[in-house]
């Protein structure tokens, strides 16, 4: 099959340099954009970079959701108060909520860590 689209002067060169590897690296972009099927999941992504690349009990303390994520968020829940969840609804907030955790335990250890070197 073929495909014809137009992507930017950067993206075009970056796909040029694949050469032979480009249907593979379509391929696994692809099977990541599954992974994140809508807005917020790819917000929750950047989240958990941020989360992961954090060095800090500080940075970790400071982390918080984009203003975008948090309407999302905002929205789906006054959604859900009037009328309810679509089963994709419900997954997008399942997937807020399970990142939400994450971050929150780590905020947790990052507190007490950050409160040890405060009375050390």
């Amino acid at each position: 099959m073929k495909v014809t689209l137009e992507v930017s002067e950067k993206m075009g060169r970056e796909m040029q340099a694949l050469g032979a590897d480009l249907p593979a690296a379509i391929k696994l972009g692809l099977a990541n954009w599954r992974l994140y099927p809508t807005a917020t999941h790819r917000e929750l992504a950047v989240a958990i970079r941020e989360l992961t690349t954090a060095t800090t009990p500080e940075q970790v303390l400071a982390l918080r959701p984009t203003p975008k994520l948090a309407r999302r968020v905002r929205r789906l829940l006054d959604k859900n108060r009037e009328t309810g969840f679509t089963t994709s609804e419900n997954d997008e907030i399942d997937a807020y909520l399970r990142v939400e955790h994450v971050v929150r335990l780590a905020k947790g250890t990052a507190a007490l860590q950050f409160k040890k070197t405060r009375t050390s």
